[in-house]
């Protein structure tokens, strides 16, 4: 016990090598070192050598001395080789936001698109079974998407597609998922309509982009018109498309309708654009009128070339014409050239679909958005009241008066959101190709500004029912419809939780103690979550883990300890149990949570918490927290003043008995937002206070063993002005505790930076309301990675994942990669490729080849040390789990 170990080895050439102490179940018990050999090594590595020798001391991680040496070996690695192991956490089935999923059916089958952020287009086969993902483009078919944008890395000087809009999560072009504005908290998306026919796939919205059913673009240029205007509301600019577009039978013509917009947070309370648009669908042409007009309540008519309401438009394989003119109760029939040709009476049509198989006309009747006030007062509507019905009209040639068939949808509401129409109520498609004709259904959930979410209380996580709410198939049977198919069943049992992640949040948290991986998905806009996804890397069984309280963050440490936080408290709990472990420095609270706008899911009073100070950001999202193997606990904190103050007294977790404490920031000329880090060791002591002075907000923060800080600053590396390709990305700077600071030139900072103590030299980082910035003694940084939104707003995020050895595993999503550093900043690799969610390894329908690694949106990952990788690929609703191997392995026994 306590003997030294030399361990030497020699290389052909420079590589890098890692080295650690296993035990013979090959668990490591010390991480010893990890880096690229050559010029600038980790220490205790030597320079320019191909020789090296390591002194391990016979110690394990937490510093003790290892009394089993004789079942130890050391093991050797050398050249990092990740390869996909297996993708987990993932489903087909799962909704991805609150607008109604759209529904098209044609001879291949089912195709639905939905997004809030992330968005997908899924063909499954006329059982509901899925068969391949459109969009995503399939790694196979990307090259083929005609007019798809490219940018020029400045990472690796190579050429990738390029991902749009603020929150960086899309391709497509057609909606507001591609803007830049940042009032768009939960994502936006590309389609508020879609249309299939002949192998074409149709999306529309503020614009149109063309696709094929086989995932390329069919010839044709991605990039269509404008399809949509301009309406001002609640002094906001707001994009009004259609809900309804259709295609004329050989594809040459486009028809759209259904301009439809939210006025207010109430079901009904809409408005309309009385008129149907044309346009040819291959020319990049802007829509013209093809009948109506295009007025709201001033358009209104009752003539045979007016409507009031029209909601939906479809077309006959003859070329006529079919608009459902809700308010005047009637199917409006025009030929090609706009003559008009018949109308056929129906009670409130809010849909109109010509069976593709027989041509007859299908008519559903349901709620909508769309009457303005004055035409439900004027047409004394109540469509509250209004039952979801269908009735077969009989075709154009032999019109029948058909019977009023009940339908079994429902749970669709038009509540929520004026800052988007957001699609209509409910979403339906006839599907005659399948063995019995059936219908496909799905309803709308409410989607919910910024300014509503203040205004009602009421967030994204909080609309329960999502495995109620999903995509589901009927069979008529004596005469009823009865359900066949149910994709929220089949997606909860797939993987037990089926909310949609909001904002892309995902954060991932590997526990040694337990060797499982946990999923924190937000309860909604507050950055928090109270219930985790445990999942088993070997088996992908999965578990769902109520926690003590909605935390901000949470990390796991040994011996089954997890530390959850939020602004102004830290406690420590036992992971297998979750009751609290007291800490020997801390005080009794009453109640403890983060929540904001209601009343917490979940809360606890803490025996013994940690308090810490600051408060919520604006944003409320928090830097996180990490803890080393000898558990010191670094905690990034927010305090909107110099002089952050612990002061439960004052605070929702008033206890009189409870301890308050202020100590002042450190402050100096140029120091601009007052994010900080202190250190606490493992008994709640602290150890070291503002570490990294003048921190913007950040996504992560690391400690390794000597205490060294890896922060994710939420501002992009400075190239230069033009250049954008890092707009939206981040910057990993390596500090030791309180020897680095960050200085700006705003004149927002608390004591401005006299003009002639400007540096002379170009900025390192530029900080978000701050502009550029400076970062003096880090010992390196390391850009592009990431994902922090310019202009201040935090709400769509990513971090990183420091490892035992040192190692930084970051995200570079605009390279659809993960790139790894050793602890001095040299980069060892990147691994990843774009894919879609058909990529899984080489028997997967779209192999990729080499290590299979491909991912669409990656923005947090977390690791098991030297074993696995995980990368939440959000855009492909899925987790991907990566086997950490090596070219070369050698061990050795220690006896």
């Amino acid at each position: 016990m306590g003997d030294s170990f030399a361990i030497s080895f020699t290389v052909k050439d420079y590589c890098d090598a890692t080295i650690v102490i296993e035990n013979s179940q090959n668990k490591i018990r010390r991480h010893l070192i990890s880096g690229v050999l050559g010029k600038n090594p980790p220490k205790p590595f030597t320079a320019d050598s191909l020789s090296q020798k390591v002194i391990w001391d016979g110690k394990d991680d937490e510093g003790k001395y290892i009394d089993d040496i004789e079942n130890c070996h050391v093991r050797v690695s050398l050249g990092l080789k990740p390869v996909f192991e297996k993708k987990l956490f993932s489903t087909p089935y799962k909704r991805m936001g609150n607008n109604a999923p759209i529904i098209c059916a044609d001879k291949s089958g089912i195709y639905t698109y939905e997004g809030m952020g992330s968005e997908f287009i899924k063909h499954f086969d006329h059982k509901g079974d899925y068969i391949k993902t459109v969009y995503p483009f399939p790694a196979n078919k990307i090259k083929d998407v005609k007019g798809l944008e490219h940018t020029k890395s400045l990472m690796d000087g190579k050429s990738y597609p390029k991902k749009l809009g603020y929150n960086q999560a899309t391709f497509l072009t057609s909606g507001s998922s591609s803007g830049g504005d940042c009032n768009n908290h939960m994502g936006g998306y590309a389609a508020s309509a879609m249309a299939v026919k002949n192998g074409h796939l149709a999306i529309a919205f503020e614009g149109l982009n063309r696709l094929g059913t086989d995932g390329s673009s069919n010839g044709l240029d991605f990039v269509g018109p404008k399809v949509s205007f301009k309406v001002r509301i609640r002094d906001h600019d707001r994009s009004i498309g259609p809900t309804s577009i259709a295609f004329s039978p050989d594809n040459k013509y486009l028809y759209l309708t259904g301009y439809i917009l939210k006025t207010d947070f109430w079901e009904f309370s809409g408005d309309c654009y009385h008129v149907v648009y044309r346009m040819e669908y291959a020319k990049n042409e802007a829509p013209t009128v093809f009948m109506g007009k295009v007025e709201t309540d001033k358009g209104i008519g009752d003539d045979n070339k007016s409507f009031c309401v029209p909601t939906s438009v479809d077309v006959d394989d003859k070329g006529r014409v079919y608009v459902s003119d809700f308010g005047n109760h009637r199917i409006q029939v025009f030929q090609e050239d706009g003559t008009f040709l018949k109308s056929i009476p129906t009670n409130y049509p809010s849909r109109v679909i010509i069976n593709p198989k027989t041509q007859e006309i299908i008519v559903f009747s349901m709620k909508v958005i769309g009457p303005s006030s004055s035409v439900i007062a004027n047409k004394k509507m109540d469509l509250g009241k209004l039952p979801a019905t269908m009735r077969n009209m009989g075709t154009f040639e032999n019109p029948k008066e058909g019977a009023i068939e009940e339908l079994p949808i429902k749970g669709g509401t038009g509540a929520g959101g004026w800052s988007d129409n957001g699609g209509q109520i409910y979403q339906v498609a006839i599907n005659p190709y399948s063995e019995k004709e059936s219908l496909w259904a799905v309803g709308r959930k409410p989607t919910l500004s910024t300014a509503e979410f203040r205004w009602s209380g009421e967030g994204y996580g909080s609309l329960v029912g999502w495995a109620a709410s999903g995509v589901r198939g009927y069979n008529k049977n004596n005469g009823k419809w009865e359900e066949f198919a149910d994709f929220g069943k089949k997606a909860l049992s797939a993987v037990k939780r089926v909310d949609p992640p909001p904002l892309g949040s995902q954060r991932l948290h590997f526990n040694p103690s337990d060797g499982h991986i946990y999923v924190g998905e937000d309860v909604g806009f507050w950055k928090s979550y109270d219930e985790l996804v445990k999942i088993n890397p070997e088996t992908g069984e999965i578990t769902l883990v109520p926690i003590p309280f909605d935390a901000a963050a949470l990390t796991f440490w040994y011996h089954d300890i997890a530390y959850l936080r939020t602004e102004s408290t830290v406690m420590r709990f036992n992971s297998k149990t979750w009751k609290e472990i007291p800490w020997d420095y801390g005080v009794e609270i009453n109640q403890v949570y983060f929540q904001t706008f209601s009343a917490p899911r979940r809360s606890t009073p803490a025996t013994s918490g940690l308090p810490i100070p600051g408060t919520k950001p604006v944003h409320w999202q928090l830097g996180a927290m990490s803890v080393n193997a000898k558990g010191n606990l670094a905690v990034v904190c927010y305090a909107p003043t110099i002089k952050p103050k612990i002061d439960i007294d004052k605070s929702p977790y008033s206890n009189k008995n409870s301890s308050k404490e202020e100590f002042k920031l450190v402050n100096y000329q140029g120091r601009g937002m007052p994010y900080f880090i202190n250190i606490w060791d493992k008994h709640g002591k602290l150890i070291k206070e503002d570490c990294f002075p003048g921190m913007p907000y950040t996504d992560g923060v690391g400690i390794d063993n000597d205490d060294n800080l890896f922060v994710l600053l939420g501002g992009p590396r400075y190239i230069n002005e033009k250049d954008k390709f890092t707009e939206f990305t981040e910057t990993l700077a390596k500090a030791i505790p309180n020897k680095a600071k960050i200085i700006t030139a705003s004149p927002r900072a608390e004591i401005p930076l006299p003009q002639d103590q400007i540096p002379k030299r170009k900025p390192d980082i530029i900080v978000p309301a701050f502009g550029n910035s400076w970062i003096e003694d880090a010992e390196w940084l390391y850009g592009g990675i990431g994902h922090g939104a310019q202009g201040g707003c935090a709400c769509w995020h990513g971090s990183f994942s420091l490892d035992l050895l040192g190692r930084s595993f970051v995200p570079e999503p605009n390279q659809f990669q993960v790139g790894i550093l050793d602890t001095n900043g040299n980069l060892i690799m990147r691994v990843g490729q774009y894919s879609n969610a058909d990529s899984y390894g080489p028997k997967s329908p779209v192999p990729l080849g080499g290590n299979e690694i491909g991912m669409m949106m990656a923005y947090y990952v977390d690791v098991e040390t030297d074993k696995r990788l995980f990368i939440s690929d959000t855009g492909n609703e899925r987790i991907l789990s990566v086997k950490l191997n090596y070219e070369v392995d050698v061990k050795l026994p220690l006896k």
